[in-house]
């Protein structure tokens, strides 16, 4: 436990507050502080240490938390509203880890080398407490001015030019005196005064500081991307920002007070600036761009953060429910896709409607037309005919059907292309080996092609099949001969019934082929011809 502890003077800076516990505990190095405070071996003052759960420990419910230091005496404050839940997350969790990097990074794009002063704080504060100390905010790099007097910041005395403080923060001011024994505050009316935007940026700060619990990275883009609409800057056509423009006239409005800003310009238009309104994670949010961003589209922030008043566009699809154009699907044609997803392009969106029961896969384009307003729907454009579909080929496919039946029995009429591109994927070999012409009269194609078979028939196929073999290596027309008569018999033992008329509509090519090259067989065992002798 510790028996002494500064009590942290108003918005102290965290390096001040180790600073004056060093002094008083009259420690002859900083490297015996650290360890005692934070069990680390640095030599210098760091802006916030990452292992401070070591501090907090050292004290006896005197109500000083991680939180407590944060909130402040950091900059933490302006920086926590843009950050992400992620990043926010990420660098709580560094603050217990003795060797994390983490906190020293959210702080190292903010923090100036060199410690400043406002001549005025200087003169208040020891007015008030007996001595001075470093004020948080004043440590921005990116900012020149005090947020509270609009007077420019020091880091060296305007007399003799000698530094205020170490870079290291080992050795800070504790009165308002340089090391020659200038009076730091005696004439103070000779610092530049805080220029009109500088002013307004700081109200800004004020406010966002104010209100940082209240405030967070997704809220703030939300109202950047509805400002910006407002104003034009929205892409017509979709929910993305037109960027290059954007950038192009708020590099106008920086550069317009490249005096007031100076060297802080390029850091406002870096070459982060497409990720500023980036929904990604950011490590260092640029804080000075945000700042200036405000200014460039409203009069402060309170005024910003108080405009909810969004802006629209024609939204493509409506974001109704979509179809299935799946004809075997039992939702064909009913609206049964809900969510889908929806890809800008310069003059169209392409939406991607994929049916939750079949995954039968569509796209359609909306295409602006000229006055950008509305929008035409063009064709659906296949993408994939999904699960259920391949499965249902497959299916017919293992009971025997030609292609150009499955075809016809998937909803695609005579166009017999996807099915026969689907069974080389899966088949391979076996495609080739069944609907080739050539290759597949064989025995075991005409087994795969039987279907269950009556008893008045089985002596015809035992026929058959015994004639098969004992054709196998001769030549290609009694092949044809053999497999032009089992179509026949299919035929007829599925309709049993059926007059030779009838047939021959069935299997007109097989019909005629078999009445003129094979006419004893063929009158032997079709059914008789219709004349009025058979008919009595």
């Amino acid at each position: 436990m510790l028996s002494y502890f500064p009590k942290p003077y108003p918005d102290e800076d965290f390096r001040s507050i180790i600073f004056r516990y060093h002094i008083r505990t009259g420690k002859l190095y900083f490297e015996e502080t650290n360890k005692e405070l934070f069990d680390v071996k640095s030599k210098r003052n760091i802006y916030f240490h990452h292992n401070l759960i070591k501090l907090i420990s050292l004290f006896n419910q005197s109500g000083y938390t991680i939180d407590y230091f944060l909130n402040n005496h950091t900059v933490f404050p302006l920086i926590n509203p843009f950050l992400s839940t992620q990043r926010k997350q990420d660098f709580q969790q560094s603050l217990s880890l003795k060797d994390s990097l983490k906190g020293k990074r959210l702080f190292k794009d903010y923090i100036a080398k060199e410690i400043k002063y406002c001549p005025h704080c200087l003169e208040d504060d020891y007015e008030k407490y007996g001595e001075v100390y470093s004020h948080r905010f004043h440590q921005l790099h990116f900012m020149d001015y005090c947020e509270r007097h609009q007077i420019e910041l020091i880091s060296i005395c305007p007399k003799c030019g000698v530094p205020l403080s170490n870079a290291n923060g080992k050795m800070l001011l504790r009165r308002p005196f340089c090391e020659n024994g200038h009076n730091l505050a005696s004439d103070s009316s000779n610092f530049n005064e805080c220029p009109k935007l500088i002013e307004r940026v700081l109200q800004d700060f004020h406010y966002i500081v104010s209100r940082s619990s209240k405030i967070n990275r997704e809220l703030i883009l939300d109202l950047f991307y509805s400002a910006l609409g407002k104003r034009g800057y929205a892409e017509i056509y979709s929910e993305y920002l037109q960027t290059k423009r954007l950038k192009t006239d708020f590099l106008i409005f920086v550069e317009n007070h490249y005096q007031i800003l100076g060297a802080q310009h390029h850091k406002a238009i870096d070459s982060r600036f497409n990720m500023l309104l980036s929904r990604k994670d950011s490590l260092a949010p640029n804080i000075l761009a945000y700042l200036l961003l405000i200014q460039f589209i409203s009069n402060s922030s309170e005024e910003f953060f108080l405009d909810t008043i969004g802006f629209s566009i024609d939204i493509p699809f409506k974001n109704r429910p979509q179809p299935c154009l799946n004809k075997i699907c039992k939702y064909y044609n009913k609206l049964i896709i809900k969510a889908y997803s929806k890809t800008y392009y310069p003059i169209y969106v392409q939406g991607t409607f994929l049916c939750p029961h079949c995954s039968y896969q569509y796209g359609r384009k909306w295409i602006w037309n000229q006055d950008k307003k509305s929008g035409e729907i063009n064709p659906p454009f296949l993408i994939s005919r999904g699960k259920l579909w391949e499965k249902e080929v497959m299916k017919l496919y293992s009971q025997g059907q030609s292609l150009k039946v499955i075809a016809a029995k998937m909803g695609l009429g005579t166009y017999k292309d996807p099915i026969a591109k689907l069974l080389k994927e899966k088949l391979g070999e076996e495609y080739a080996k069944r609907f080739n012409l050539k290759t597949n009269f064989t025995l075991h194609s005409i087994h795969s092609r039987l279907e269950p078979t009556s008893s008045n028939y089985e002596q015809v196929i035992n026929e058959i099949e015994i004639g098969m073999k004992e054709v196998a290596t001769t030549i290609y027309d009694q092949q044809l001969l053999l497999i032009r008569r089992q179509n026949i018999v299919n035929i007829m033992n599925e309709n049993p019934t059926l007059k030779r008329k009838g047939i021959e509509e069935l299997a007109r090519a097989d019909y005629r082929w078999l009445m003129k090259n094979d006419r004893e067989w063929f009158n032997e065992f079709l059914p008789k011809p219709y004349t009025v002798k058979n008919k009595c």
